[in-house]
């Protein structure tokens, strides 16, 4: 590229766009304004995002900036793929049901101080499957 002139539209991968975009849109100012709404869904990132897109906005005027969100991935799901993943993360939190239980087993065994390994074992799991 030898001049910006070059450059037609600028892309902005960001994280969060909550429950109102379901495609790539064009950035104006309620675009900004939703991206703000969700700093507290994507703390590390959202704020970020906007950061560049506004950055890009002063650097290169007049060139559109479009926002792709990752939330639109699960949004735009089919039916099918979307139970498949409900599935395989419930299969995936069954086997580290049945991994925990063995290990719980395993230490209150090697520790042979039942109350203190299973006050910690309910708090590691407690941890674990946080949702």
């Amino acid at each position: 590229m030898k001049s910006v002139d070059e450059i037609t539209a600028i892309g902005h991968r960001v994280l969060h766009g909550g429950n109102k975009f379901t495609e790539s849109i064009v950035v104006n100012e309620e675009v900004k304004k939703v991206i703000r709404e969700c700093f507290d869904l994507g703390p590390l990132h959202n704020p970020a995002n906007l950061m560049g897109i506004e950055a890009c906005e002063k650097v290169v005027p007049g060139k559109k900036n479009v926002a792709v969100f990752d939330t639109t991935f699960g949004m735009t799901l089919p039916e099918k793929a979307y139970f498949f993943m409900r599935f395989l993360r419930s299969t995936t939190i069954s086997m580290l049901s049945v991994a925990m239980a063995s290990m719980e087993q395993a230490m209150l065994m090697y520790l042979k101080k039942p109350f203190v390994s299973e006050v910690w074992i309910r708090r590691r799991r407690r941890l674990l499957f946080a949702t």
